[in-house]
């Protein structure tokens, strides 16, 4: 029952009272071994086991014991791999971003202002701005040929 008691606290990592009582219902329980390999969850429950951080520590460490892989080496082994992997993703992504600024600056030099409003307004988007540009001129022109005669220009004439 220490080997139990042990094992609840240093390798599973739970609470010194949560150990305690874990290996006194597995003891009472006269659960061994291999009838600790078949446990479920709702079990674990009845033994006592009721937050759900003990219980997946638990199961995991029960999982590894049947496979044969110590639980907290296999924890450590998958945490360096989400840690590598996430780390791998995180270079994949700022490249990916680094390669698209690069890409988009070169753009910007290489086709001029309105290959810029192309690239970043569409075409359709270009051609309506090229339209307002050219409203505003014709406005312009239009009332600068046409000037509205003032009540002093009627008393000339």
């Amino acid at each position: 029952m220490d080997r139990v008691r042990s094992w609840a606290r240093e390798e599973l990592n739970l609470p010194a009272a949560v150990a305690e009582s874990f290996a006194d219902s597995l003891h009472e329980e006269e659960i061994t071994g291999e009838g600790l390999l078949r446990l479920e969850t709702e079990e674990l429950r009845m033994l006592g086991l009721t937050k759900l951080g003990h219980l997946k520590t638990v199961t995991a460490a029960i999982e590894g014991l049947s496979t044969g892989s110590s639980p907290s080496s296999s924890a450590s082994e998958n945490a360096a791999a989400a840690a590598a992997a996430a780390d791998a993703e995180r270079r994949r992504v700022h490249e990916t971003l680094a390669a698209a600024e690069r890409e988009h600056a070169e753009s910007i030099k290489t086709l001029g202002l309105v290959g810029y409003l192309v690239n970043t307004l569409g075409v359709a988007g270009c051609l309506a701005w090229i339209l307002a540009v050219g409203v505003c001129v014709w406005v312009f022109l239009k009332s600068a040929a046409d000037p509205v005669p003032h009540k002093d220009d009627k008393a000339n004439q």
